[in-house]
């Protein structure tokens, strides 16, 4: 059967309201086209966004200089979206998709955030105020140059984000993941980490003894004191030898400039990763490997050479390959 046959329109850019008339007729008996209109957002674009935009597909939206005010979003697709120079005030994110977008310039204030995917998105020079991040995944995301104030990040995932010239004042993260995340220059007038995670985020013990009186660490509903923390070390460390969890033994020695220790724990961890095929965890103990430039180059080298000898010895199935392609290359 010739697909050209069916394509009896060969000039897209002369069809009348009739034939558009027709042609979404025709549509609609098997698709919502409805729910599928990216192009809300672009008419009257003087007017503010407001109401309710419930179960519809807003795929690879265009918001430049508008407002949005008091506006709901569930179980709305926003994946691939630009949103610059855009004010959301008073708005709910619930259930849904905002994957791959853009954020530039923008002011985010009053606004609940709800089982909602952010991941592999950017966001640049935006201002986060009274914002509540709950049951969402914001990993793999970039923050440069963002301000949060008073917000909240519960029972979310920011897995392998990075915050970038970020200033954080008054932020809490609870019951949250915030393991392999990079926090770069970034000022601190008030935050709250669990100490669980600490010693899972590239670099931060050392961040914390320099703004000892602006990052407030928390175990459950207790405080703990940055002295109290470190007498805990130890026991951190044991504990983490005994599970094999050689990610934050690594990154502890690393952050108390023990080289030596934190690059054997980095062997260890990158051998114990490529035996179990977790190639996502590799590229992490690669990563911190370079954090600082504490290890000289020569034992890079020697890390690179280990891992090319264990994944020779190793049989790899597509899947597994898949995986060593998409986090090592």
């Amino acid at each position: 059967m010739k697909i050209k046959k069916f394509l009896t329109n060969t000039d897209l850019s002369n069809y009348d309201e009739n034939q558009l008339k027709s042609a979404m007729n025709s549509l609609e008996q098997y698709m919502s086209l409805v729910q599928n209109n990216n192009r809300m957002f672009n008419t009257d674009e003087s007017k503010e966004l407001t109401g309710e935009y419930n179960n519809l597909s807003l795929k690879r939206s265009s918001l430049v200089n508008r407002q949005v005010r008091n506006a709901l979003f569930n179980n709305v697709a926003l994946t691939g979206s630009i949103f610059s120079n855009t004010n959301f005030i008073e708005a709910l994110f619930d259930e849904s998709n905002m994957q791959y977008c853009q954020f530039i310039n923008n002011t985010i204030e009053n606004v609940n955030i709800l089982s909602t995917n952010l991941s592999y998105s950017n966001y640049y020079n935006n201002k986060f105020k009274n914002v509540v991040f709950k049951g969402s995944t914001v990993a793999e995301i970039l923050f440069e140059k963002c301000v949060f104030n008073n917000c909240t990040f519960t029972s979310s995932m920011l897995e392998n984000t990075v915050f970038s010239s970020c200033v954080f004042s008054n932020v809490i993260f609870e019951n949250t993941n915030i393991e392999y995340t990079e926090f770069k220059n970034c000022t601190f007038k008030r935050l709250t980490i669990p100490i669980g995670q600490v010693p899972y985020v590239f670099g931060l013990l050392p961040i914390i003894l320099e703004n000892e009186e602006n990052i407030i660490l928390s175990a459950d509903t207790q405080l703990v004191s940055t002295e109290e923390y470190l007498k805990l070390l130890n026991s951190f460390a044991i504990y983490y030898s005994s599970i094999n969890e050689f990610f934050p033994l690594a990154n502890i020695y690393m952050s108390s400039e023990d080289i030596e220790k934190a690059f054997y724990y980095i062997e260890m961890g990158i051998e114990y990763a490529i035996k179990l095929r977790n190639f996502r965890m590799l590229k992490f103990f690669c990563k911190l490997a370079k954090t600082n430039n504490y290890i000289p180059y020569e034992k890079l080298r020697n890390l690179y050479l280990l891992i090319e000898k264990y994944v020779s010895e190793q049989t790899l199935n597509i899947y597994e390959q898949r995986s060593f392609i998409y986090n090592i290359g």
